[in-house]
């Protein structure tokens, strides 16, 4: 089962979101598939410089069904790279919101997912679903896509 995410999510929620996240995946993947007019993205991966693993080009990530191919940069995700984004905020800034995917994985399955200027925001596995319901967020059951990373 997927869960998707039906709370409103605001600035504040994504710096929860982020922390629980760092208990329970090893990796970030930033999505870039189109060109964009801020600098956010570059600033998210500046502050992530020293946490990147590999670069891939796809077709196809969490919360996609197909797209024109993209890079993904992966990075580690622990304590000292969620300190990181959380002091630069600028994976949650307002002017990021509509150009990022972002997806965390751990031990190579996604776990998380989150399509921002769509407003999706999935978690993936059951024991994090029930992290996010404690924490207030009211979760929607919904059937498990297939693909590669779940």
């Amino acid at each position: 089962m997927f869960y998707r995410i039906l709370s409103p999510i605001f600035e504040k929620d994504y710096l929860i979101i982020l922390k629980a996240l760092k208990d329970h995946a090893d990796k970030i993947a930033i999505v870039t598939y189109y060109p964009t007019a801020d600098n956010s993205e570059t600033a998210i991966k500046k502050s992530l410089k020293t946490f990147h693993l590999e670069t891939e080009w796809m077709k196809k990530w969490p919360g996609t069904i197909s797209s024109k191919k993209a890079r993904v940069d992966f990075y580690a995700y622990n304590q000292s790279s969620y300190t990181l984004l959380k002091k630069s905020r600028s994976l949650i800034s307002v002017d990021q919101e509509q150009t990022i995917d972002v997806f965390f994985l751990l031990n190579g399955k996604c776990v998380f997912y989150s399509v921002i200027h769509e407003d999706i925001h999935m978690i993936t596995n059951s024991e994090l679903a029930e992290v996010f319901r404690a924490l207030g967020y009211t979760l929607l059951k919904m059937p498990a896509l297939s693909s590669k990373f779940f």
